[in-house]
C-alpha cells in the first residue's frame, strides 16, 4: 500500500498503528511498525509518521518509547526536524534500554554517508551524549557502551570534524574499558 494522497491532516489509520505500538504482544506491535513503514512511502504521510514516532519517544511506557526508537531508522531520515532531537533525549534517559536502542537507531540512521555528512552540525548537538554512553564513569551498562562504540567507528568513517577525537575516545575503550566485548569492538573499529 503507497499512499498517494495530499494529508493536510494525519492520514487515516495513523493514529491506530501509533496506538498498536504499546501493544502487549510483539506481533502487534511488528506489524504497527510495519504499517508505519507504508504510510511512511508517500512523502506527503511521512512526516506525520516521523512526527508521531517522535513523540511516541516520550510516552510514559518504556516499551513503547523502545518501538519507536526502532522503528525510527525505517521511516525517518537524519534531515527530518525532530530526529536529531529525539535521539539526543534518549540517550540520556534513565533507562539502559533506552539508551541502547537510541545508539541502534542512530546508528543505523547514520548508513548513508552523504546525509551524516551534510548533517555534521546536528550530529555536533548529540556528540557528547554519545561519548557519555562510552565512558565508564557515566554509563555503567556494558551493553550500552557497546554501542557507542559502534556509532564511533561509523562517526569516524564518515564525520570529517569528529575523526580524531572518535579513533581517540575508540583507543581509550581498547585499552580501558573493564568489559572485553567492548575493548575487541573497540579493536575492530579501529582496525
Amino acid at each position: 500500500m503507497v499512499l498517494s494522497m495530499d494529508f493536510s491532516s494525519p492520514p487515516p489509520g495513523l493514529q491506530e498503528a501509533v496506538l498498536r505500538m504499546g501493544h502487549a504482544s510483539l506481533d502487534v506491535r511488528r506489524t504497527a511498525v510495519e504499517a508505519l513503514r507504508q504510510f511512511s512511502k508517500s512523502e506527503a504521510a511521512r512526516p506525520w509518521v516521523v512526527a508521531a514516532l517522535c513523540e511516541s519517544c516520550a510516552h510514559e511506557s518504556l516499551s513503547v518509547r523502545r518501538t519507536a526508537l526502532q522503528a525510527l531508522p525505517c521511516v525517518a531520515r537524519l534531515s527530518d526536524e525532530p530526529v536529531i532531537a529525539n535521539l539526543q533525549e534518549c540517550l540520556v534517559d534513565e533507562a539502559w534500554q533506552l539508551r541502547l536502542t537510541a545508539l541502534q537507531s542512530l546508528e543505523e540512521l547514520l548508513s548513508p554517508a552523504a546525509e551524516a555528512d551534510s548533517r555534521e552540525a546536528e550530529l555536533e548537538g548529540f556528540w557528547h551524549s554519545m561519548v557519555r554512553c562510552l565512558h565508564t564513569a557515566t554509563e555503567p551498562h556494558a551493553c550500552v557502551r557497546l554501542g557507542a562504540v559502534h556509532v564511533l567507528g561509523r562517526l569516524q568513517r564518515l564525520s570529517k570534524r569528529r575523526a580524531t577525537e572518535a579513533v581517540a575516545e575508540l583507543r581509550a575503550a581498547a585499552d580501558t574499558d573493564p568489559d572485553t566485548d567492548v575493548q575487541d569492538a573497540a579493536q575492530q573499529e579501529l582496525a
